[in-house]
Order: structure tokens, then C-alpha cells, then sequence
């Protein structure tokens, strides 16, 4: 019986072999990768990791791309934001950004060290709901919400070229 190897590596050609994320399927042979399609808005580049993780191994994730969780500088960017994650997730899931406040309650900080000049809470957030939400998800609506670190969903990365 011939190896499969072959034609997995065609496979793997054919579908771009570039960050070092693993196919579904794919993954016992240690060669296949699927690719990160970083979109630049501005000098930013922005791209949306659609597994489910926690907001700390979101941020781990986006190191490790080059990056950080993403930043949200204006309303022009929360709302282009939005729509990179319609585009990619086909719908308007929550999704991390890099606000928290695990350090000090009500001293929010971007993950990426810049200085927090913009927010776009919905109405009566943060609430800090039962002392466990430092962590921030956009599409709460139109706006965002601090929710508990430990929830699963995705994230949206960013970085300078």
C-alpha cells in the first residue's frame, strides 16, 4: 500500500503552508498548516482567530502571530473591526480585544500598552458582574462588555508591519 504522504504534501501546497497552525485532520503529520490573513487597517494589521480560547491564551496566540490582542483606537476602527469578524466568522460573535482591568478594578489597560483612549461600553457596563469580569468582548450589540477571563470564544489580533 502506497504512503499517503505525497499527496498530503500537494494537499498542503495547494492550500498555503504558512504560520504554523495545524489542519484539522492533518495534524499527525506534522507538515500542513493553514494560512493567517492579517487585513491592514491604517498601519495596523488585524486578523481574527476563529477558535474559541480564553482571553489569556488568545493573547499567548497573538504573540506567537506577532502581535497582540487588538487595540480599538476610534469608532472608525470598532466599526471596521466589526466587520472583519462578520467577514470571517459569518455572524457578529463576541470575540476579544485587549481591555482589561485584572490588575487594578476600574484601571482598564490595552495588552499592547497603549493608552486607552477609546471605549465603547454598552449601557451600564462594566459592570464587574459578580467580581469576575476583567476581560472585554466586542459585539455586545454595538459595543462592548467585560465578561469572566475564563470564557471560550474568539479573538481579534493586531500588530504594526
Amino acid at each position: 500500500m502506497a504512503s499517503a504522504l505525497p499527496l498530503l504534501v500537494l494537499l498542503c501546497l495547494a492550500i498555503g503552508q504558512l504560520d504554523g497552525r495545524r489542519v484539522k485532520g492533518l495534524s499527525r503529520y506534522k507538515i500542513c498548516y493553514y494560512r493567517t490573513a492579517w487585513t491592514r487597517l491604517g498601519s495596523r494589521y488585524f486578523v481574527v482567530e476563529p477558535r474559541s480560547l480564553t482571553m489569556a491564551d488568545a493573547e499567548l496566540n497573538c504573540i506567537r502571530l506577532g502581535g497582540n490582542l487588538a487595540s480599538i483606537r476610534s469608532y472608525r476602527e470598532h466599526v471596521w473591526i466589526r466587520g472583519l469578524i462578520r467577514r470571517v466568522l459569518r455572524s457578529d460573535k463576541h470575540a476579544w480585544i485587549g481591555l482589561f482591568d485584572a490588575v487594578q478594578e476600574r484601571k482598564w489597560l490595552w495588552t499592547d500598552g497603549s493608552k486607552v483612549r477609546y471605549t465603547r461600553w454598552a449601557r451600564k457596563q462594566p459592570d464587574n458582574h459578580r467580581g469576575k469580569e476583567d476581560c472585554t468582548q466586542i459585539n455586545s450589540g454595538d459595543y462592548w462588555n467585560d465578561r469572566p477571563c475564563t470564557d471560550r470564544v474568539p479573538s481579534v489580533c493586531v500588530r504594526r508591519r
